[in-house]
């Protein structure tokens, strides 16, 4: 039997308290696939089908998920206090 949304948010909000773990919300309107990450210039529009884009300011390319999932994690971050939020880049080594 499917549940709705709200139980399933009641569930995982009593799931990360029992593991000692936080659950943040942002802004269901923050535009977080049209805001570049690199330079936060965020586009008028974005249609749904476009999967990948390139920010006209910075010329940083980006895929729309990867992209949005880092503004989610900066917002949800900053929501919490936690501050700047840098992701780590992993060195290659040759």
């Amino acid at each position: 039997m499917p549940i709705a949304f709200s139980e399933f948010l009641k569930i995982l909000e009593y799931v990360a308290d029992k593991k000692e773990k936080v659950v943040s919300y942002i802004d269901q309107w923050y535009p977080s696939t049209k805001t570049c990450s690199v330079c936060n210039y965020v586009l008028d529009e974005l249609p749904l089908d476009v999967r990948y884009w390139t920010c006209p300011s910075c010329s940083t390319k980006h895929g729309r998920d990867s992209n949005s999932s880092v503004n989610i994690l900066r917002v949800g971050a900053s929501t919490l206090g936690l501050g700047d939020v840098r992701l780590s880049r992993t060195a290659i080594s040759a």
